[in-house]
């Protein structure tokens, strides 16, 4: 330990082992736990399809496999969702899940888009949009890029990407 002016012990840290290129690793795993605030930050990020919360993440959470997910998106878009019974159930579950999953105080703009849906307050194409980008949201599961990170630290869009790689 290392004693100040004011006679405060300050910790010595080892860095013995630890890279840039982890140290900025570690930064990405911690910031993208605020994955509201990075919503707020970059909303174009809701939306990029490499990144956002797409149709096999929602598959997952809705409990069903790839293909009667696609299934599930044409009926909800081309307005049939809610002629069958089991498909209103099956909303329902996706409901409960996404309340189990994320808790109310995330869920409740998720809840809210479907209750409108449910509603005949927006439309199946409507619906989708809004709830995935809901989802991505309140998810954390949209990798925080190199290039959010650069701007977020004050630093040009790039400026991660061109750290020297003996520098690493």
């Amino acid at each position: 330990m290392r004693k100040e002016k004011n006679n405060c012990e300050i910790p010595q840290l080892s860095i013995k082992g630890l890279s840039t290129i982890k140290l900025i690793d570690d930064l990405l795993i911690e910031v993208q736990k605020l994955s509201v605030a990075l919503a707020h930050k970059f909303p174009e990020r809701l939306i990029r399809s490499q990144t956002s919360f797409g149709l096999i993440k929602l598959s997952t959470l809705w409990e069903c496999d790839r293909g009667t997910i696609f299934r599930r998106v044409n009926k909800i878009k081309s307005g049939q969702y809610f002629k069958d019974k089991r498909n209103r159930e099956a909303l329902d579950n996706l409901e409960k899940n996404i309340f189990q999953k994320y808790g109310s105080k995330k869920a409740v703009n998720c809840l809210n888009i479907i209750h409108d849906y449910r509603n005949n307050k927006s439309n199946g194409e409507k619906f989708l949009e809004d709830l995935l980008k809901e989802l991505g949201r309140i998810s954390g599961e949209i990798n925080l890029t190199y290039m959010e990170l650069s701007i977020l630290l004050g630093y040009y869009p790039d400026y991660l990407g061109h750290i020297p790689i003996n520098f690493l």
